[in-house]
């Protein structure tokens, strides 16, 4: 029994010692600021928490919770660039890909599924324009492109006319080519995430809790869809 007991307490302690180790040439930050493409400190950093490292036109960030995964920005002149494929839902074999753009503390955000065989390649297409203070989401936005350069020209051109161009989105109507909704953002000091419809801000839409990562693991987050009727 003792020797069990043992073996337990090594493997914990073991665990432990893993999850406390700094990747090699690695900064651990309690955060990654995205907007800012820097990391941030708290003065007792919890769990989870990020490694950060810095070269000339690479930046690259560990998670403490997906040690796997690199993300790894890329220098690419006019903007920063990283992207990442999402794991397939329980249901659907399609994995979506998502390409960042960031630029001047704001996210151009691109996702969609690749589907060979069809005109365009891809479908499920969308447009994220994030910033500090608020999120716009513009569906329905299907862009043929190159390369990361073209596609970040054609997103900058939709970006800079789409509220002329593109109607806003409302629950009692469709729209085949797509629309727009901004939510404003608003952070609590008890780590939670209000976000606000823009059309009535005192319109309370979405509910996430954050963890210690804040806003950079947002993926990890608990959200509450807050009932129309509120």
């Amino acid at each position: 029994m003792k020797t069990i007991l043992y073996t337990v307490l090594l493997s914990y302690l073991f665990s432990v010692s893993i999850m406390s180790c700094t990747p090699e040439g690695y900064v651990k930050f309690q955060t990654f600021n995205e907007y800012e493409l820097k990391g941030e400190r708290t003065e007792n950093i919890k769990l989870p928490y990020v490694f950060v490292k810095e070269n000339k036109d690479t930046i690259c960030v560990i998670k403490s919770n997906n040690r796997k995964e690199v993300m790894k920005y890329i220098n690419k002149g006019k903007f920063w660039f990283y992207q990442e494929s999402e794991k397939p839902q329980k249901y659907c074999c399609d994995i979506a890909i998502s390409k960042r753009f960031i630029i001047k503390d704001t996210i151009f955000l691109y996702s969609y599924l690749p589907m060979p065989g069809t005109v365009s390649g891809i479908t499920g297409e969308g447009i994220v324009i994030q910033t500090k203070k608020e999120n716009t989401v513009i569906d329905n936005q299907k862009i043929i492109f190159d390369n990361e350069n073209d596609l970040y020209e054609k997103i900058r051109d939709i970006v800079f006319v789409y509220k002329d161009s593109i109607p806003m989105c409302n629950k009692d109507k469709i729209f085949p080519k797509g629309c727009f909704q901004t939510y404003i953002k608003v952070f609590k000091d008890n780590g939670l995430l209000y976000l606000y419809d823009s059309k009535e801000t005192s319109k309370l839409m979405y509910i996430y809790q954050l963890n210690s990562m804040g806003e950079f693991d947002l993926e990890n987050s608990v959200m509450s869809p807050v009932p129309q009727h509120l």
